[in-house]
């Protein structure tokens, strides 16, 4: 390629290297201009990122303390919802148990399966209560046809 031109090697270098040069700096320079614009364009979005990551670390947490607050309110109240109903249940039970009382009803309140629970204990005392009444009533007949027949004799 240098044997077409005259002189020393370095001369012939020139002679091929200046025109090259004049082409390929405006392109190197170029070049350059948009590698600085790439790592200016990445240094801000490194800094929007680590923005956002601060900003993630805050609120992340804060709604996770959120639900978690939301989710033992919402525990609290259902476990409260069974366990008033059931205590009511349990302390008319008791009192037909120490009293006899088979007179004893529940307050219904609701439409759920506790609720339906306790309106078939109420139902249940009903009918033991009228079971009651008939056999008081049927003890009282025999007691009175007895004392007809003894007396009678």
């Amino acid at each position: 390629m240098l044997q077409g031109f005259s002189g020393s090697a370095e001369g012939r270098l020139d002679a091929i290297d200046g025109p090259l040069y004049e082409v390929i700096d405006p392109v190197t320079d170029k070049i350059g201009e948009l590698v600085s614009l790439q790592l200016a364009v990445a240094s801000q979005e490194r800094e929007a990122v680590g923005e956002l990551c601060s900003r993630s670390q805050v609120i992340y947490p804060t709604i996770a303390l959120v639900v978690a607050l939301f989710g033992l309110i919402a525990s609290f109240l259902i476990i409260r919802s069974i366990s008033k109903p059931l205590q009511a249940m349990r302390k008319m039970m008791k009192r037909v148990v120490e009293k006899s009382d088979l007179s004893s009803r529940l307050t219904i309140e609701g439409s759920d399966e506790i609720a339906e629970l306790g309106t078939a204990l109420n139902h249940m005392m009903g009918n033991f209560d009228k079971v009651i009444s008939r056999l008081s009533s049927v003890a009282d007949e025999v007691a009175a046809w007895r004392h007809t027949v003894l007396d009678g004799q």
